[in-house]
C-alpha cells in the first residue's frame, strides 16, 4: 500500500475509540464540601481594609462621590465601579443607592430596617 494511502486512511474516524491516558501517580480526591457564604462575606470586612474602608464611607449619612472612594482606595475609576456592582450589591447584598449631586454622583449604603407585620386579619 502506498504511503499517501494509509495516511488517508489514518485520518477517518476509528472504529474503537482511544483509550484515554491514566495519571500517573495522582490519586483522585472527592470533592470537599462547598465554602460557605459567611467565609467569603468576612473576607471582605477585614478592619482596615481598602474594601472595609469603603463601605463604611458608604454607610456614612452623606454618602460618597465616586472622586472620594478613588482617592481612599487609589484604584480607578473602573475598579470602584466593579467593587461596588460585584461586592456591595451582588456578594453582599446591600442595599446600594445613587443621585446625581453638585459635586458628581453620590452613592451610598441604604439602611434596610425590618418591621414588624401586623396581623392584618378582619375583626369578625
Amino acid at each position: 500500500m502506498p504511503k499517501s494511502e494509509k495516511l488517508h486512511r489514518t485520518n477517518f474516524a476509528r472504529s474503537k475509540p482511544r483509550k484515554s491516558k491514566k495519571s500517573v501517580g495522582r490519586k483522585v480526591m472527592p470533592p470537599g464540601p462547598a465554602a460557605s457564604t459567611s467565609a467569603t462575606a468576612k473576607r471582605t470586612e477585614r478592619p482596615g481594609s481598602k474594601a472595609s474602608q469603603v463601605i463604611a464611607l458608604l454607610r456614612s449619612p452623606s454618602g460618597a462621590t465616586l472622586d472620594a472612594m478613588m482617592r481612599l482606595t487609589e484604584w480607578q475609576q473602573h475598579s470602584v465601579r466593579g467593587f461596588l456592582a460585584a461586592v456591595v450589591r451582588k456578594k453582599l447584598g446591600l442595599d446600594l443607592r445613587s443621585k446625581t449631586g453638585e459635586g458628581g454622583r453620590v452613592y451610598w449604603i441604604r439602611q434596610r430596617t425590618i418591621t414588624a407585620v401586623a396581623n392584618t386579619k378582619p375583626a369578625a
